[in-house]
């Protein structure tokens, strides 16, 4: 819906016409320049959203999943993998040894996964 601007001619021409209706039709002239006058800048208003927006969208950096974000899960995933597989066999032979010992390896492998996730969704970019 595209709409002309309201110029000045069409605002002098709604005067002349009011006047020459007379002012039992006041009411339908005014609502019909205010009606094109909205109608203009919501399109202007419109007009200056969408430039912003495409500049926004230009300026933007390229988003994570765009720089291979699927890297970073596929970095946890394994992580997460490897400690289940790695630390269940180190967990029942610490648990041989003392709970000490089963209580350092599972806050290790805590550590590690920690620090993996931490570094991964800080990193910049």
């Amino acid at each position: 819906m595209t709409s002309h601007p309201v110029s000045k001619d069409d605002v002098a021409a709604s005067l002349a016409t009011r006047q020459e209706l007379g002012s039992e039709y006041n009411d339908a002239v005014a609502d019909s320049l205010a009606q094109r006058l909205d109608q203009t800048i919501e399109e202007r208003v419109r007009e200056q959203v969408e430039r912003q927006v495409a500049q926004r969208l230009a300026d933007a950096p390229v988003s994570r999943t765009q720089q291979g974000g699927s890297n970073s899960t596929i970095a946890i995933s394994s992580t997460a993998f490897f400690s289940l597989i790695f630390g269940t066999p180190a967990s029942l032979f610490a648990l041989e040894t003392s709970p000490f010992a089963f209580a350092i390896v599972w806050i290790a492998l805590a550590a590690i996964n920690i620090t993996l996730i931490l570094g991964l969704t800080r990193r910049p970019g």
